[in-house]
């Protein structure tokens, strides 16, 4: 009974410790800004520099996640697993900035 105890209140801690990177609308705005550059990286990378089967995905699971996000059984989530979350939200953005920035250019000419 003491451990349950003990347990609820550093839940509680970690909730207030981390409440603005766990926050619902924090993680659904990461979603969004990962849906839009996906579909940045599909209308600027030339059609064969870019995997679009894997874009499709990622853009499939955003809009999961922006659906997830809004009910809430979002709220039940434990602080871990939400801090997990927002730490792989923010490893897939550095990656897809990274990719958009090193994808070649549609052509050859100076603009």
């Amino acid at each position: 009974m003491f451990r349950r105890i003990k347990r609820f209140f550093s839940e509680m801690q970690q909730r207030r410790r981390y409440a603005d990177r766990i926050a619902p609308n924090t993680i659904g705005r990461l979603a969004a800004e990962l849906r839009g550059l996906t579909e940045l990286a599909v209308r600027t990378g030339p059609r064969h520099a870019v995997p679009y089967e894997r874009i499709q995905r990622i853009q499939a699971e955003m809009d999961q996640l922006l659906d997830l996000v809004g009910r809430p059984e979002f709220n039940r989530l434990s602080v871990q697993r939400r801090l997990e979350l927002h730490d792989s939200l923010l490893q897939s953005r550095e990656l897809l900035i990274e990719s958009v920035q090193t994808t070649p250019a549609p052509t050859d000419r100076l603009q």
